[in-house]
């Protein structure tokens, strides 16, 4: 016995088919809505079997009977065909949503495999003061990495952490440069909110970039709001044997600015200006507007709340700061915040301060230092060595590359 299906619109035409096909003899075993990967074929299927000869029994041939007069074919109802499509668009979606939903229960089944460790590392990083949209584009960049099954196979945090610092420290970057590659001759501004550190940063600078790689320093003092300001930087220049001056507006250090060009290091103090001070920021934003020459350090405090620093960031942008430049790393628990705003900002960091000793207390910014620093959480900077490691006197080992030693300094 032989079955064989065939599908139609009707029960009635599909039987038609069947019966011109196979003849009279052939039996109905069933019929049905056709299933819907074959919906294509016809709305319903019927199933026929036509009997088979014994061995050596000749087949009967099949009736022949008049074959009916055919009427010529009539075109499709438009309402049948916008049916059938429809019911075709159903199916189609219908599979999408199966893949779809498949496809989020092995994503769900990956998030939960990654488990305890990734959900330890990543709540150890924000309560460090990672920002929690970075933490959750680290998660999911880090399910795009193939190295992420063998770190989860290893059974321990430390794959997986290293895998996670690696991707981390690709989300920013960190320039220690004064001026175009670093030039013997170049003009460095800092700029800040009232109390960054801008005054004392700016001596370590004269001292770690300038002194110490024998290249002549000139202190210039812009800052005429804060009282004593000039004075003070005066005092330094003087206990440093370095030329210094100050200006009181922005119109006299652009005199300055032309009169030491390509000459020395100049390095130039600015007001720290409150939310109160936007519009006493304007003439010196013309100025740097106006001129590419002046390497700008947007100085900010790491123990600064989340929501403050990026106030600061926002209210600095008009003088078109091209590096971040952070203070007081020693007094914050959260350092999480300088690799945020670096990612936030889209800025290198250039150097890192953490503390008020000239020049010892000030480093050139690196991924591996801030890394440390977050992963490490509540250790100051002069505890962590390159790599993570804590060592007796990393300041001492720090100190050739970020001040050029302390007999070139003296």
């Amino acid at each position: 016995m032989r079955l064989k299906s065939y599908f139609a619109e009707t029960v009635e035409a599909a039987l038609e088919q069947a019966r011109r096909e196979l003849g009279p003899e052939a039996m109905l075993v069933y019929s049905r809505e056709a299933l819907p990967e074959a919906r294509y074929l016809g709305r319903y299927e019927v199933v026929l079997a036509q009997p088979t000869a014994e061995p050596g029994e000749p087949v009967p041939p099949p009736e022949r009977r008049p074959e009916p007069a055919v009427e010529p074919a009539r075109p499709a109802d438009p309402e049948t065909q916008v049916a059938r499509l429809a019911r075709e668009v159903a199916w189609l979606k219908g599979q999408i949503e199966r893949m779809a939903s498949a496809a989020a229960g092995t994503r769900r089944s990956r998030q939960r495999r990654l488990g305890s460790e990734l959900r330890e590392v990543l709540g150890r990083l924000e309560e460090a003061g990672l920002a929690p949209e970075i933490a959750e584009v680290l998660a999911d960049r880090l399910q795009a990495r193939p190295e992420l099954d063998a770190c989860l196979c290893a059974g321990e945090p430390g794959p997986l952490e290293a895998l996670l610092r690696a991707e981390l420290g690709s989300m920013f970057s960190t320039d220690a440069r004064l001026g175009p590659d670093d030039a013997s001759a170049c003009a460095v501004a800092l700029v800040g909110p009232p109390g960054s550190g801008k005054t004392t940063t700016l001596v370590k600078l004269a001292v770690a970039c300038g002194l110490a790689r024998r290249r002549p320093v000139k202190l210039v003092s812009a800052d005429m709001w804060r009282l004593g300001a000039a004075e003070q930087l005066r005092s330094y220049a003087a206990i440093l044997g370095v030329p210094f001056e100050a200006v009181e507006t922005p119109g006299a250090l652009a005199m300055t600015l032309e009169e030491l060009r390509f000459k020395q290091l100049v390095l130039i103090d600015t007001p720290g200006y409150g939310s109160r001070d936007l519009e006493a920021m304007t003439e010196l934003a013309a100025l740097f507007a106006g001129r590419c020459d002046i390497d700008i350090h947007l100085t900010l405090s790491a123990s600064m709340k989340p929501a403050d620093l990026r106030v600061a960031v926002a209210r600095y942008e008009r003088l078109r700061p091209s590096k971040l430049l952070f203070t007081r790393v020693d007094e914050t628990s959260s350092p999480g915040t300088i690799a945020s705003e670096a990612i936030r900002t889209a800025m290198p960091v250039s150097f890192l301060s953490n503390g008020q000793q000239i020049p010892e207390d000030l480093l050139e910014a690196s991924p591996d230092q801030i890394l440390d620093l977050l992963f490490l959480a509540g250790t100051g900077i002069g505890e962590i060595g390159a790599c993570g490691q804590e060592r007796p006197d990393a300041m001492a080992a720090a100190e050739p590359r970020a001040t050029g030693g302390r007999a070139a300094a003296a």
